[in-house]
């Protein structure tokens, strides 16, 4: 919830300013319905990606049963993802993804006292075992 309100506070700020710079000196002023519009449109778009960006770490670490750098990187791909649906671009979609996933790993890597080769070392066991669990419920 506090991603979320973090996320829509900076959008409205984002929106305050974005707006205030499409105003051209010497021509009509925007009315402030389309100011509040702009503020609100973005507070409401970046309070999304911080709920979905939350929402997904959490989902991802309940599912896992585990907290390592691979749940941050899933919730950045998720909310990351929103950027390009939001402009209607497949591949923007995806770059999103990949690059709101790989900005929340390093970050989570550069915060972290182990070293970045354990840590990708030890999601990838985590991961293996998930996967040898599911292979094993599937034939059991």
């Amino acid at each position: 919830m506090a991603a979320a309100a973090t996320g829509g506070g900076l959008g409205a700020i984002a929106g305050a300013v974005t707006h205030g710079w499409k105003e051209v000196p010497g021509k009509v002023a925007t009315p402030a319905k389309d100011a509040i519009r702009a503020i609100g449109g973005n507070g409401l778009y970046f309070g999304l990606v911080g709920a979905t960006f939350a929402g997904t770490e959490y989902v991802a670490e309940q599912m896992r049963g585990t907290k390592d750098i691979l749940n941050g990187a899933i919730a950045g791909c998720a909310a990351g993802s929103l950027a390009g649906f939001r402009a209607g671009s497949l591949p923007a979609t995806f770059g999103g993804c990949i690059a709101a996933a790989s900005l929340v790993t390093i970050y989570d890597m550069t915060r972290s006292t182990e070293k970045p080769e354990e840590m990708i070392q030890a999601s990838l066991r985590k991961l293996k075992g998930e996967q040898q669990e599911n292979l094993e419920q599937l034939q059991g």
